[in-house]
């Protein structure tokens, strides 16, 4: 069962609340990643990861969504964190990308 923690956090200078988000006992948090690419195939997905990873410098997760695959980047725990992502993603290529809600892991 979910876990609410009201503590607070310093994140470039600024104390932000996190009783907003819900923690997972799994360690996962209610967030957002963004989403490049999906397929039927996985394999065309697992030779995206690696240019992904280089250019992103960030995390990348293939998930089988009812028999669909996605490659997700980030682990965003906020809005914001997620559309600069986001940005990034279309200025290297991937036009479509969109944000999407996610269990992300949570950083401390």
């Amino acid at each position: 069962s979910p876990v609410s923690d009201s503590s607070s956090y310093i994140k470039a200078g600024k104390i932000e609340s996190t009783a907003s988000l819900r923690i997972e006992q799994n360690g996962l948090i209610s967030g957002y990643r963004v989403q490049l690419a999906s397929s039927t195939n996985k394999k065309d997905l697992d030779r995206l990861v690696e240019r992904v990873e280089r250019e992103f410098q960030v995390k990348s997760y293939i998930d089988n969504h009812s028999g669909r695959w996605s490659l997700r980047v980030g682990d965003c725990q906020n809005r914001q964190e997620a559309e600069y992502l986001r940005q990034q993603a279309v200025n290297f290529g991937f036009k479509y990308a969109w944000i999407v809600q996610a269990k992300v892991k949570e950083r401390f």
